[in-house]
């Protein structure tokens, strides 16, 4: 093993996504596919969750839906971002979902008898029609063709934002609008904030993957990555490690050159400051990374490794999460994951 090695839990996927079935057994569970499923591969999430009943994906761009289509025939296929009025027969043609964010979108899907998602602004000040329009908006609906209507928390990683009753109370506003429609505000977590949250329908995103947060910090772990030790060696005191000798060594200190760096999605803020795993005897060591990361390489303290030789590095696992590396490297958990996951030589293999 040279270049670094990626193992995708297909099976945690399903999990995590049944955890939000139980937990929410009255509402619509919908699956986030977006940037190719957070970058695990849309494919394998679509053909996992079919098998658990999901039949709902969403994806950001008209592209990826129209992917998505080419290979899935029985399933709703939805879009988040935006399309040109040109793209209404393509749309049409492949009976995908079309998300409106303004009014403008609203009457280019007015005159072909689409269905489609409305998305209302309600304080995140991102994409969605405006609020004060609701009333317009209403008024020239046909009720029939609306699939959902939607918002998104700004803050529901933050439980205790006051951002989130807000929104939640401007979002119930829209009821009396639109009575016969269903409604859905929450990605994975912001219905753990409190079940009334849940409405019609959920937009399962980084819980399917592994991601936690403050209102459920217990998914399943779903990747996993290790990459070669090419090289062992010991450094003397006053040594210097990798590029602008970031790190001095304080004593004799045994380091391993593991093949993976930011060319490999390892983000480079973990330097000095990450962590990787050897395993001695089923037993998870952390072997800090010393020095700056460099494209395809990284140097590891193994000083205290007991194991005399290391063939490979650990560098994700049930042990050390993408939301571990996400604490060590002051970002958050989606970002690794995309990073991990759009590494160009990394192999990456289903089970």
């Amino acid at each position: 093993m040279k270049n670094p090695q990626i193992t995708v839990n297909l099976q945690a996927v399903r999990s995590n996504y049944e955890i939000m079935m139980n937990n929410f057994p009255c509402t619509n569970i919908t699956a986030v596919v977006k940037d190719n499923a957070y970058g695990i591969g849309a494919s394998h999430v679509v053909n996992t969750l079919l098998g658990s009943g999901c039949n709902d994906f969403w994806c950001a761009y008209l592209s990826e839906a129209i992917e998505l289509r080419e290979k899935y025939d029985d399933c709703n296929i939805y879009f988040l971002q935006g399309f040109d009025k040109t793209d209404i027969n393509i749309i049409k043609s492949y009976n995908i979902i079309p998300t409106i964010n303004c009014v403008s979108e609203l009457y280019d899907v007015l005159q072909c008898d689409l269905p489609y998602v409305l998305f209302f602004d309600t304080g995140l000040n991102r994409l969605g029609c405006r609020m004060q329009d609701m009333q317009k908006i209403a008024s020239m609906v046909n009720p029939a063709n609306v699939k959902y209507i939607i918002s998104h928390f700004a803050c529901s990683d933050i439980p205790t934002h006051k951002m989130n009753n807000e929104q939640y109370y401007k979002f119930i506003q829209l009821k009396q609008y639109f009575p016969q429609s269903k409604f859905g505000i929450s990605s994975s977590f912001g219905a753990f904030i409190d079940k009334a949250f849940a409405f019609d329908m959920i937009r399962c995103g980084g819980m399917l993957y592994g991601i936690k947060c403050q209102t459920y910090d217990h998914p399943q772990n779903v990747v996993s990555m290790k990459a070669s030790v090419l090289q062992q060696y010991t450094i003397q005191n006053g040594d210097a490690v990798g590029y602008g000798a970031t790190y001095i060594a304080s004593k004799p200190t045994k380091v391993a050159i593991v093949s993976a760096g930011y060319g490999d999605g390892i983000m480079r803020s973990l330097s000095n400051n990450g962590s990787v795993l050897f395993y001695c005897n089923d037993i998870p060591y952390k072997a800090p990374i010393i020095g700056n990361i460099s494209m395809d390489l990284m140097a590891c303290d193994i000083t205290n490794i007991p194991c005399i030789d290391v063939d490979y590095a650990t560098i994700l696992d049930d042990n050390y999460t993408i939301n571990d590396m996400a604490n060590d490297a002051m970002t958050n958990p989606y970002e690794i994951l995309i990073n991990i996951m759009n590494g160009k030589k990394t192999i990456i293999n289903y089970t």
